[in-house]
């Protein structure tokens, strides 16, 4: 009866371990889309500010272009032709405005709903869209030299957007924080299929960490961070779950996680196996 006991506790322990898992792992995913929102609203003031002004300027041409045809006989040519030439390179700015507005709410809508979907994944298209939508993190934005290396014509993984995104949004923002503090800051997101592997890398010239206990830094609630770089992020506090995260979203699906140093690089590596053509 005893033994009976102690297997169904641990049966019970067991599935109540994978469920705070999961609940772990869908507040994270939504986390994710909280920070993307926050950026968001940072991005958007620009445009909305310009879109304003413009706006008042335009109603404002509208309404000299008006009381010049009133008074058509008190004007002279020269001064309809140069209002028509300012009110036309308002309207052009609007666009552009509009346009810029436009594509950032498409990036961040796609994004979304790669974080919340079932399908396989583009691996370049993704990328791409990852590196555009980190630009409403206004350090990512202004201060780091983003490059982008992607093979085109990738296959298609058999990996969900709502395991391989946030994995890929972790390794991005560890990237982004290590360079807190340095003076070359810069970031470098590879992609590239050798033989039946796809391989991903995020690289960055920030302050590195030990190789000799990357087992540790993917280990839940463990952190390495130093105290200035916690620090300087007044948005997160970092209990260390990122790399867990990662390895734990993508180990069912045979992805290999590696960390190394390459010269004056940190380099976080996924390794994507292919299926077998047959």
């Amino acid at each position: 009866m005893e033994e009976d006991r102690a297997e169904q506790m641990n049966g019970t322990g067991n599935r109540d371990e994978a469920a705070w898992l999961a609940a772990l792992m869908e507040k994270d995913r939504l986390g994710h889309t909280s920070r993307l929102i926050r950026g968001l609203i940072h991005n958007i003031n620009g445009p909305l500010h310009n879109l304003s002004m413009l706006g008042e300027m335009l109603t404002n041409g509208q309404e000299q272009l008006d009381t010049f045809f009133e008074e058509a006989w008190t004007r002279a040519g020269d001064d309809c032709a140069a209002l028509r030439t300012k009110q036309r390179d308002r309207l052009q700015r609007l666009m552009q405005q509009i346009a810029v507005l436009s594509e950032m709410l498409q990036d961040f809508s796609i994004v979304h709903e790669m974080l919340i979907g079932t399908s396989d994944v583009d691996i370049t298209f993704a990328l791409d869209k990852l590196a555009k939508a980190f630009r409403s993190d206004l350090f990512f934005k202004h201060r780091v030299e983003v490059r982008l290396q992607l093979e085109e014509n990738l296959p298609p993984v058999h990996i969900p957007g709502r395991a391989l995104v946030p994995a890929l949004m972790h390794l991005i923002r560890n990237a982004l924080l290590a360079l807190t503090g340095v003076e070359e800051k810069r970031i470098t997101i590879e992609s590239s299929r050798e033989g039946p592997l796809i391989r991903i890398s995020i690289r960055d010239t920030g302050i590195g960490f030990d190789p000799l206990r990357v087992e540790e830094l993917c280990q839940l609630f463990y952190s390495g961070w130093p105290r200035e770089v916690l620090e300087s992020d007044d948005l997160e506090s970092h209990f260390g779950f990122g790399l867990f995260a990662v390895r734990t979203l993508l180990k069912p699906y045979g992805v290999r996680l590696s960390l190394a140093r390459e010269g004056a690089e940190s380099v976080a590596l996924l390794e994507i196996f292919l299926p077998e053509q047959s």
